[in-house]
């Protein structure tokens, strides 16, 4: 039965305590030791990468496995072309051709991505994507729908991250019947590509936003939670910071945007020629990381959109803390994230505290053995130390893409296309062992 839609409710009075509770958190605010302690690790995580790049150098049999692209398994060819007004990456199902597929990135992107993300994705894998054929024709012709237009989902990356970092998943999605419009954020994307075609690296200043001091402290209170109190505190912490806040709110505006600009007179000219092919009836978000959380937070203010799936993103600001989200959302979370108790870094949040897990509309997952960046192409590449290195978990990468895209896919074929028989959690947990339902209570 599809989750009732239910209207955004004000904070509980024991989430209002405290009157500073959600004041916010800001960077001249934060202890010296956390502001030393952030740029310490950052360097050392160049150094890291950079002596990775070395090795990987020396021994790419030891590093680099050999990257077997996944195949999507819908029954439609996949195109892909990029747009710039909004600017973003498209999939859609295509007219079937013998041309050959797109690379997973240019030279240009990938270089413009070591710049914008500090160093911090050793150079050895970038060049590796360069070299890797996607199951997308670049341009390829959009293929009519038999009836109204293909449901649209728009795709949000993570902070630093980009436009096709998720390029796998997209694919899949687009081969069963989905207009994919992945977004480059402009003042969080690590390369946005430019209109003539050019790829400009994320500036200095905004890559601070990254290493906000206040990240450092939450992360230390969420490592000594030992209780549910703890372990909410910790989540409240992450909330309240503000150069978060204030970057949400550009990418709350940067998705409001899109559906306006994608449905508008200055939309680009291959969008106003097959105006009727995507349905802004039916619209759903998707984001990884700090997307997920901007994507949960556009319901809140965004009609036309119908669902969302959250990939292991937090959640910042007030306003989805012990408060009931109005559109159903999948929240899938790595296995890292998981308190003494059981419950998730999310669980304060989308639902009133006292019925977390059981209002119906709010599905939360976590993956066992996956790690933050299980959730992006990242998974694909690597092995041994440099997996381990990368954060990209015990999963396989093949097996970690398809539990994801197994579970994303019903739950969009559900709740954007509007299959009631598509999402059956109890059947995805029987045939991922991996995969567990979270029903915190009381």
């Amino acid at each position: 039965m599809r989750p009732e839609r239910v209207a955004d409710r004000k904070p509980r009075s024991h989430a209002r305590r405290d009157p500073d509770d959600w004041s916010p958190l800001r960077r001249r605010a934060a202890p010296l030791r956390a502001r030393i302690a952030v740029r310490v690790l950052a360097v050392l995580a160049r150094l890291v990468v950079c002596g990775l790049d070395v090795c990987a150098w020396a021994m790419p049999a030891r590093l680099l496995a050999p990257v077997r692209w996944p195949k999507p398994s819908g029954p439609y060819a996949v195109g892909v072309r990029d747009l710039d007004r909004p600017a973003a990456r498209v999939w859609y199902p295509a007219v079937a051709e013998t041309r050959g597929t797109a690379p997973l990135l240019t030279a240009a992107e990938a270089a413009a991505i070591r710049t914008g993300s500090s160093g911090t994705i050793p150079g050895a894998i970038l060049r590796q994507m360069q070299t890797v054929r996607t199951a997308s024709v670049p341009d390829a012709a959009l293929l009519a729908p038999a009836g109204p237009g293909w449901p649209l989902l728009i795709f949000s990356h993570g902070l630093g991250g980009y436009a096709a970092q998720n390029t796998a998943l997209c694919e899949e999605l687009a081969s069963h019947g989905y207009f994919v419009v992945a977004l480059t954020h402009a003042t969080g994307s690590a390369a946005a590509r430019q209109a003539d075609g050019s790829y400009q690296a994320l500036p200095r200043q905004d890559r601070a936003k990254a290493l906000d001091p206040w990240l450092y402290v939450c992360a230390g209170r969420r490592r000594r939670a030992r209780d549910r109190a703890a372990q909410d505190e910790a989540s409240r912490c992450l909330a309240r910071i503000e150069s978060l806040q204030v970057e949400q709110e550009r990418w709350v505006a940067d998705i409001r945007d899109a559906l306006d600009g994608l449905a508008g007179s200055n939309a680009p000219a291959f969008m106003q020629r097959h105006r009727g092919a995507f349905d802004l009836g039916r619209v759903g978000l998707i984001g990884m990381s700090f997307g997920g959380s901007a994507s949960a937070a556009a319901a809140c203010v965004e009609p036309r959109i119908g669902a969302v799936v959250n990939l292991d993103g937090g959640q910042i600001g007030p306003a989805l803390y012990d408060a009931q989200i109005r559109v159903p959302l999948l929240v899938m979370q790595s296995g890292a994230q998981r308190a003494p108790d059981g419950s998730g870094r999310n669980d304060s949040f989308y639902e009133p505290i006292d019925s977390t897990g059981r209002s119906g509309t709010v599905l939360r997952f976590r993956v066992e053995g996956s790690a933050h960046l299980s959730y992006s192409d990242l998974v694909l590449f690597g092995r041994g130390l440099l997996r381990r290195a990368l954060g990209t978990g015990t999963v396989t990468g093949e097996r970690m893409h398809r539990l994801v895209a197994g579970v994303v896919r019903p739950f969009c074929d559900r709740y954007v296309k509007g299959d009631a028989t598509a999402f059956d959690p109890p059947a995805l947990e029987a045939g991922w062992p991996e995969l567990h339902r979270h029903r915190r209570s009381g």
